[in-house]
């Protein structure tokens, strides 16, 4: 590789770094978790009137302050014969989540509780619902709440950075299993009784990286960088993954998603405008008000795939305007270059549907493939529609699955004749029994592993590939 190559990708890799480690980042992180859980797309399926929920399908929980469900409101929520049962001595999870905030947190966390709920029964589990509010001392009261608890044999929450890292260091007072929501790689290993329930975006691009260097004998690569943590963590991470493998950087461009004119970035890609920054100058010549300047010259589409680690309403819009830059997209409109589009799970979406073809063999590797993954996943898809009368998306199967996962742990340590009549060390078994990565326990999501040494997660991911109708199927 010549120096000036290698002094391009090392500039590729510094200004991702940068962008990361700047302030506005790091005080957007708990927005960005919102972003995530809002946008995560809803499984498309044959009939078009199945939409994204939307604020009215929310419960409203804020003044369901450390309320426990009752026998009673159960059994009327459901019509199974688990309702008939007398749930009063059943085991319990407690749902530490910020029902009292203010903004979007409480209607995520009335859409949770909804499902936790929903879970619990088909795990003989009951649910306690405790408000984490706002700020460090009402997390760790939720916490002591549930810990002291003689009926709660684990937890689940919080969704933020900032209150997991808090709840990990408190679980050494409070030592009682918690499984957090929060998809960051960094929280494992923090207590040995804290474990990740999801993916960090991290995680999905490096497994895309290797995909498309490994398998689909890609080269060189573009990557256009949305602005939020999301797309930022997941951009850098590909870049690296893909570089140690023995990749190029053809490009990096970033992009507002809610500029009026998505056509920048794209002709960007190929050299036809650069991108400064907004208000930037480049000797006499300013850049315009989006940070773009006209570059004189021949262009050329240089890459082989194109990377877009954004969430599919934006994707949507971007797709159809490849050519623009030079490049075809999945419909082989135009008469620019055929790439390879490469993605995240947050490209699955209705949004999608909308591009048919432009989206056609796009790749991307998600846990969750709803109906289109056929067996475990497709019954629950069906059960959580006829119950909840709207389609699951990823934080919902995931939580769904845990939550068997916790019920099925207990029963096996419960009914260990050497089992210990002591709730505490009860619990300490469970930790001691997750599933290990040669063993693995199978949920709607796939195999579920938690490395014994360090607690990482470890699931399957499968690789999914759109098709002429913005559908998807799996690929493995």
């Amino acid at each position: 590789m010549s120096t000036n190559a290698h002094a391009l990708r090392c500039s590729w890799l510094a200004s991702l770094r940068w962008l990361l480690m700047s302030k506005a980042l790091v005080l957007k992180s708990a927005a960005l978790t919102l972003c995530v859980l809002l946008l995560t797309p809803v499984r498309p399926q044959n009939s078009s009137a199945q939409q994204q929920p939307n604020s009215e399908n929310y419960k409203d929980y804020k003044n369901y302050k450390n309320y426990e469900i009752s026998e009673e409101e159960d059994s009327s929520a459901s019509t199974s014969t688990t309702s008939e049962r007398d749930r009063s001595h059943d085991p319990c999870v407690a749902l530490l989540l910020p029902f009292s905030d203010l903004g979007d947190l409480s209607k995520i966390s009335g859409q949770l509780a909804e499902v936790a709920e929903f879970s619990a029964r088909g795990a003989y589990l009951r649910l306690k619902l405790v408000d984490t509010g706002v700020g460090e001392e009402k997390l760790l009261d939720a916490l002591k709440s549930a810990y002291q608890d003689p009926c709660v044999i684990a937890a689940i929450g919080p969704l933020g950075q900032k209150s997991s890292r808090r709840l990990a260091a408190s679980l050494r007072k409070y030592p009682l299993p918690t499984f957090s929501l929060l998809a960051d790689e960094t929280i494992d290993g923090l207590s040995p009784y804290l474990h990740r329930m999801r993916h960090d975006p991290r995680e999905y691009a490096r497994a895309i990286a290797r995909e498309a260097y490994s398998n689909r004998h890609v080269r060189r690569v573009a990557i256009l960088v949305p602005p939020h943590d999301y797309g930022q963590r997941a951009a850098l991470a590909f870049s690296e993954t893909f570089i140690e493998l023995g990749g190029e950087l053809a490009s990096v461009i970033p992009y507002d998603p809610e500029s009026k004119d998505l056509r920048k970035p794209i002709k960007a890609l190929s050299g036809k405008l650069a991108y400064l920054g907004k208000r930037k100058k480049a000797g006499k010549r300013r850049a315009d008000r989006d940070g773009y300047i006209t570059v004189s010259g021949r262009k050329k589409v240089d890459f082989d795939a194109l990377f877009i680690p954004d969430f599919h309403p934006t994707v949507a819009k971007l797709l159809p305007l490849l050519p623009v830059g030079g490049m075809q997209s999945g419909s082989g409109e135009g008469k620019g270059k055929s790439i390879t589009l490469l993605g995240m799970p947050s490209w699955h979406g209705v949004s999608m549907r909308k591009t048919e073809a432009h989206a056609a063999g796009a790749l991307y590797y998600d846990p969750f493939g709803g109906s289109h993954s056929g067996g475990r996943a497709e019954e629950f898809v069906l059960m959580f529609e006829t119950e909840l009368g709207r389609l699951p998306v990823d934080i919902e199967a995931e939580l769904f699955d845990i939550i068997q996962l916790i019920g099925a742990n207990w029963r096996a340590v419960s009914r260990n004749p050497s089992a210990s009549s002591t709730l505490q060390k009860r619990r300490d078994s469970m930790i001691r029994s997750l599933p290990r990565p040669k063993k693995p326990w199978f949920g709607v999501c796939g195999g579920w592993a938690y490395d014994h040494q360090s607690g990482e997660l470890e699931r399957e991911l499968n690789l999914f590939e759109f098709d002429i109708d913005g559908q998807v199927m799996p690929l493995d």
